[in-house]
C-alpha cells in the first residue's frame, strides 16, 4: 500500500542517544548537588536562571501573580511588581499586560453602552413629554 511505513521506531520509542545524554545530565546533575546546588546558583544569577527556565517550561504555563484583583491600575502595578521581583517572566508580563489592556477595552465598551442606552432612555422620555 502507498504511504503506508514499514520499519523503523515504534511511534513513541524513546531515541537511544536521547536517552543517554538525559541520563548523563541527570547524573551530573546529582553529582553537583542537586536541587540546593540549582537553588543557591539560582539565587546567585537570577536573570541567568529565568532566561534558562523560560526555554524549559512549556508556553501555556498558568501564571500565578499575587494581588491580581481590584482595579486594573491595581493589576497592572502587581504584574510589574512581579515581574521586577523575578516571579514572572517579562514576556509573561506582556501577556497578562495585554489581557488587562483587552479587558480595559471591555470594561470601556460596557461603560459606553450603558451611557448611549441611557442618553436613548432620556431622549425618548422628552419625546414623550413633548407629544
Amino acid at each position: 500500500m502507498k504511504g503506508t511505513k514499514t520499519g523503523g521506531r515504534t511511534k513513541g520509542t524513546p531515541n537511544k542517544v536521547s536517552l543517554s545524554l538525559k541520563q548523563a545530565v541527570l547524573d551530573t546533575f546529582q553529582k553537583l548537588g542537586g536541587i540546593t546546588h540549582m537553588v543557591t546558583w539560582a539565587q546567585e544569577n537570577p536573570s541567568e536562571f529565568y532566561r534558562i527556565a523560560a526555554r524549559l517550561v512549556p508556553p501555556g504555563v498558568p501564571v500565578c501573580i499575587d494581588g491580581l484583583e481590584g482595579a486594573l491600575v491595581n493589576q497592572g502595578a502587581a504584574v510589574v511588581k512581579a515581574m521586577a521581583a523575578g516571579t514572572i517572566t517579562p514576556e509573561q508580563a506582556s501577556t497578562v499586560m495585554q489581557v488587562l489592556s483587552a479587558q480595559a477595552k471591555v470594561i470601556e465598551i460596557d461603560e459606553l453602552d450603558r451611557r448611549v442606552k441611557s442618553l436613548e432612555d432620556r431622549q425618548r422620555e422628552g419625546d414623550r413629554k413633548e407629544g
